[in-house]
């Protein structure tokens, strides 16, 4: 993979899904900070995020939605997050495995399986399993992320030679991020926080 691309902060003007059949994978949204594992992740349109594959294999596809309005107004209320199962590992690994091929038969097998890969998703987004994570209720991890940072670097003596940099490159965000969540959180600066 390459890594400039992976750590980019982008979006998508599509629904785009994560399948994290091993490893994990880190999600940071404008406002959380997250590790998936074992999941199926559904990340709808114009959110903005960088994704950050950590050992392991996890693949993504972008895809529309013209379907059923009730799931549609479920996907767009956050991030969904369901268990993967063995099943969608299986398509998801022939699908790629089809996609490379580049012949007529592997473009037919790529259709058939993305019709059973989303077949199976969209009947597991019912099921008691689903979380959905809205980014506004998830603002406290970002803190947690910073304090532990800032935390051990405090602990060890060398908070002198700590940075707004330091921390935000840390916790992957812009140093404007991290200063905006600290007057948020604590209502000081950087600076008077150490």
């Amino acid at each position: 993979p390459n890594h400039h691309h992976i750590r980019a902060t982008h979006t998508h003007f599509t629904y785009e899904i994560f399948f994290v059949t091993s490893g994990s994978l880190k999600l940071v949204t404008t406002n959380s900070i997250m590790e998936y594992k074992s999941s199926v992740l559904i990340i709808p349109p114009k959110t903005k995020h960088v994704s950050v594959p950590t050992g392991g294999e996890s693949y993504c596809l972008l895809f529309s939605f013209n379907g059923n309005p009730s799931i549609a107004e479920q996907l767009n209320q956050g991030i969904c997050e369901l268990p993967i199962n063995e099943e969608i590992i299986f398509y998801v690994k022939k699908f790629t495995e089809s996609t490379l091929e580049n012949t007529y038969s592997s473009t037919v097998n790529v259709k058939h399986l993305a019709a059973l890969i989303f077949n199976n998703v969209f009947n597991n987004l019912n099921s008691t399993d689903l979380k959905i994570y809205n980014n506004k209720k998830y603002v406290s991890q970002h803190i947690n992320a910073i304090e532990t940072y800032i935390n051990s670097h405090i602990t060890n003596n060398i908070s002198s030679k700590l940075t707004l940099g330091d921390v935000a490159k840390n916790v992957f965000l812009s140093t404007k991020q991290v200063s905006r969540i600290i007057v948020n959180e604590y209502g000081c600066t950087f600076s008077n926080l150490i």
